[in-house]
């Protein structure tokens, strides 16, 4: 039978909240804070995590945003010799590889940044929308809490009054 602590967490969740709370290993800034502005901290949602993306997603989303072909022309393009510019083998690299079958891994950090290269060089050369880098990007990357991270995602939907006191029990208060 799982101990209980207070306000019906896991004795094993509130560990994990006072380790949190007290290593800080994102370096978020609890220490000297107000048990309010550390719940604050801990539910804000400005955890930026890279995503898998498959090629399918991107391939419709670039479909859906009246982008795929102008890619598709420059690819072929590229492909036949028709266009030789830097910007047209970017077009030809990357729909080959979603053709392929193969996404984007943007939790590798190489990957991601190649990834926002290309749809610059893309966007540079007028043959993809800023909109459509951006909905790409978007995909690209989760947005999240610290709570969330550390495998305490229901703090995140309790009301304010209830994550004030689960920081306060995990600091030793009463």
């Amino acid at each position: 039978m799982s101990q209980t602590s207070y306000v019906g967490f896991p004795s094993a969740l509130l560990q994990m909240l006072t380790v949190e709370l007290t290593t800080d290993p994102a370096h978020v800034g609890y220490a000297g804070t107000t048990d309010t502005d550390a719940a604050a901290l801990l539910v804000a949602q400005n955890q930026v995590q890279g995503q898998i993306v498959s090629a399918q997603t991107v391939l419709d989303t670039l479909y859906g945003m009246g982008q795929l072909a102008g890619i598709v022309t420059q690819a072929n393009g590229a492909r036949t010799g028709s266009n030789t510019s830097a910007a047209a083998a970017v077009c030809q690299a990357m729909y080959d590889r979603l053709q392929n079958g193969q996404g984007f891994d943007c939790r590798n950090t190489a990957v991601a940044t190649q990834v926002t290269a290309d749809m610059t060089t893309l966007v540079t050369a007028g043959y993809l929308s800023q909109a459509a880098a951006e909905a790409v990007g978007t995909l690209a990357v989760k947005t999240t809490s610290r709570a969330e991270i550390i495998g305490l995602p229901q703090l995140v939907g309790y009301d304010t009054t209830s994550q004030v006191a689960w920081v306060n029990a995990a600091r030793g208060g009463v």
